[in-house]
């Protein structure tokens, strides 16, 4: 089972690693982290981590919405909302349902997370002064 879910999983960002990133991606990606805060405070993604997380994405939009005027934030929101339920949804059900720990589910969270905060750390508009 566990090598199955692997499989799946590296064929899921193999596929995307290809694909043009939009701003859908990057609310799935949210919309992930999310989850696994709800699933596990402790195991997943801490408070502190969301926190982050939810200012990322708030840079990430933002920076889409500079770029591009004509983007539809609410269809992307949709369509990866969209996504979450087909990809995402019945994985977590059942993790829920299990109560227990899981070292593959964790990997991933923690992946979702450094990308999205990767990305949205890069826009914030934080200047460095001058201390010496």
């Amino acid at each position: 089972m566990r090598y199955l879910f692997f499989i799946i999983i590296s064929f899921f960002f193999i596929i995307n690693a290809h694909a043009k990133d939009s701003l859908s991606d990057y609310y799935s990606a949210y919309i992930f982290v999310k989850n696994c805060n709800e699933l596990d405070q402790f195991f997943y993604v801490d408070n502190e981590n969301m926190e982050i997380a939810r200012k990322s994405i708030k840079n990430i939009e933002k920076e889409y919405k500079n770029t591009n005027n004509n983007i539809d934030v609410d269809a992307e929101w949709s369509k990866a909302v969209t996504k979450w339920k087909e990809d995402f949804e019945s994985m977590f059900a059942m993790f829920k349902s299990l109560d227990t720990y899981s070292e593959d589910l964790a990997g991933m969270c923690k992946l979702y997370l450094l990308m999205l905060n990767a990305l949205g750390s890069s826009y914030e508009n934080e200047s460095i002064e001058k201390d010496f």
